[in-house]
């Protein structure tokens, strides 16, 4: 997604202000008159952020100036940024996302057509790389472990990819079977380099791409919901599509949620945001997680 949305939370506890052009006050002045629900915060001296409150992520993002390429001649527009506009003018960024009109009305047509809160589909991809980077700590920090075992041992003398090392299996089952050595500091530094091998090749076969996601939302009457959407990919290489999600979405009430999902759950939400639980999860925003399969 081309287009970076902040997380409401965020936007809320930001002590940022800039001045606003008029235009841009009246725009928004226009748009709330429609959309009651929607608060702006500033985003800079020529945008602001658009959003719920209760929401996870921005809707999106106003603005009132010339945010074009290559203009000949500066002319402020009403510019509305969406992760539902497609601007194909633009082969990427956040100007593929957005839609710009000459008057105000039309302006405020594109903000009423364009700035809805995220679907399952749009949060993952707000969210799902940072889930990733977060899992992958687990085993770099094991990984860490063992290498600097590995070299104290001796340069490149043990590896992770040992399997086929005959020096390596023997000192292996030395090891394992009580085997006294002379140097008992070599001993120790073998014990513990195996020690943390065992626990990188669990931590990598842990570390899997899939995770289960939920977002917690409240209706309009206050009842709290959770969408669920089962193995998605957090992969970094990977794209997804609402679209592929789609059949793996389901709405839960607070009664209705699995007990295994509101126990992970229930350990997430004592974490910050962008904590991390190997074997129980990732908090990627307020109520934005990615929950471990079992």
């Amino acid at each position: 997604m081309g287009i970076e949305l902040k997380q409401v939370s965020h936007i809320e506890a930001s002590t940022d202000a800039f001045s606003k052009p008029i235009g841009l006050d009246d725009f928004q002045h226009e748009i709330s008159k429609k959309m009651k629900n929607v608060k702006f915060k500033e985003r800079d001296t020529k945008t602001l952020w658009a959003y719920r409150e209760g929401d996870n992520y921005a809707m999106g993002y106003i603005g009132f100036g010339d945010f074009r390429d290559n203009s000949y001649e500066e002319e402020h527009l009403y510019t509305v940024w969406s992760p539902n506009v497609y601007n194909g003018r633009y082969g990427g960024g956040a100007q593929m996302h957005m839609v710009q009109a000459k008057h105000m009305k039309k302006g405020v047509s594109n903000a009423l057509k364009y700035l809805r809160p995220l679907s399952v589909g749009q949060t993952v991809k707000m969210s799902k790389n940072d889930c990733r980077r977060k899992a992958n700590e687990v085993v770099h920090e094991v990984s860490n472990e063992f290498s600097h075992g590995a070299e104290l041992v001796k340069k490149n003398f043990l590896t992770s990819h040992g399997e086929d090392n005959a020096l390596q299996k023997e000192l292996k089952h030395m090891v394992e079977t009580g085997y006294e050595f002379l140097d008992k500091t070599l001993g120790e530094q073998l014990r513990k380099s195996f020690t943390a091998l065992k626990e990188l090749e669990i931590a990598k076969s842990a570390n899997k791409d899939t995770f289960i996601f939920v977002e917690a939302l409240k209706t309009v009457t206050g009842r709290q919901t959770f969408r669920v959407a089962t193995d998605v990919n957090v992969s970094f290489y990977g794209d997804i599509s609402s679209e592929e999600l789609q059949d793996k979405i389901s709405v839960y009430t607070q009664e209705e949620l699995p007990e295994e999902l509101a126990g992970k759950l229930s350990v997430l939400s004592m974490l910050d945001i962008e904590g991390y639980v190997e074997g129980v999860g990732y908090r990627a925003a307020e109520n934005v997680f990615y929950l471990r399969d079992v």
